[in-house]
C-alpha cells in the first residue's frame, strides 16, 4: 500500500490550492491507497470564531476528501499540522479524532509547553511527528518530545535541507518514526512523498500500529 502522510485542502488550509475532491482524485490517479489530510490547525490567542466554529472550519477539508474517497476507492484518515501562535514549529499529529478538536484549540490558545502537549497527545493515544524542521524559520524540537520527524518532504517550493531532516530523524533511535510526505497544497506537489506498507492501513488505528512497528519503513522520497 502506498500511503500519503501529509496533505491540505484549500477547503481548510489557508495555503491550500487544491479542492479536497481533486486532491483524492488525483492521489487516486497516482496509485496511492491511503491519505492522511492533515489541514493546518493553528493556534490564536483572539479569534471571532466560536470554537465549535473553528473545528467545523478545520474539519470541511477532511470531511470532502473522505467523502471523494469513498466514492472512488481510496481510504481518507484525519490528522493535523499543528502550530502553536508562539512558537516556530509544525508538528504533524497521527490518530486523531474529531471529537478531540475543540480541546487541542483550547490547549494551542493556552500556549501550552511542548512537553505538556506532547505527553497530552499520548494520553489520547496519537502519534507526534515534527514537520519539516529544518525549512526557513523553523527549528527542531526535543527528541525527547517527539515520536518521529518528517525525514523527506516533497514541496517543491521550500528548501526542507532533507540531508539535515534525515541526520536528525537517523539521531532520535531505533523507535523513532521516520516519516515521508507529499505536504501537497497544489498540483506540483502530489504524490512526492509517503510510505510504503505490505499490511492493510485503511483506519487510524492501522496507521498507528504500522508506524510504531516500522518506525524505518520504506519510504516515497520523489526528488
Amino acid at each position: 500500500m502506498k500511503i500519503e502522510l501529509h496533505a491540505h485542502t484549500s477547503e481548510s488550509s489557508g495555503c491550500g490550492k487544491m479542492p479536497a475532491e481533486e486532491m483524492i482524485g488525483r492521489f487516486k490517479g497516482a496509485g496511492y491507497d491511503t491519505v492522511v489530510v492533515t489541514d493546518h490547525f493553528i493556534g490564536k490567542k483572539e479569534s471571532d470564531l466560536t470554537y465549535a466554529e473553528r473545528v467545523e472550519k478545520w474539519i470541511a477539508g477532511y470531511k470532502a476528501a473522505k467523502k471523494a474517497g469513498d466514492r472512488i476507492g481510496i481510504h481518507v484518515l484525519l490528522g493535523a499540522e499543528v502550530r502553536f501562535a508562539s512558537r516556530p514549529e509544525d508538528i504533524l499529529i497521527f490518530g486523531m479524532k474529531e471529537e478531540y478538536a475543540e480541546e487541542m484549540f483550547r490547549m494551542m490558545d493556552a500556549d501550552i509547553p511542548q512537553s505538556e502537549f506532547y505527553w497530552k497527545m499520548h494520553e489520547k493515544g496519537m502519534l507526534v511527528v515534527q514537520a519539516h524542521p529544518f525549512r526557513k524559520g523553523l527549528r527542531p524540537i526535543e527528541h525527547k518530545y517527539l515520536d518521529g520527524s518528517e525525514v523527506y518532504n516533497g514541496n517543491a517550493r521550500h528548501r526542507n535541507h532533507m540531508d539535515l531532516a534525515h541526520y536528525f530523524g537517523s539521531q532520535g533511535g531505533m523507535k523513532f518514526i521516520k516519516t515521508s510526505g507529499s505536504d501537497a497544497h497544489q498540483t506540483m506537489d502530489m504524490a512526492r512523498g509517503g510510505l510504503i506498507s505490505k499490511t492493510p492501513v485503511t483506519t487510524n488505528d492501522e496507521l498507528l500500529a504500522f508506524l510504531r512497528a516500522n518506525p524505518d519503513a520504506e519510504r516515497i522520497e520523489t526528488p
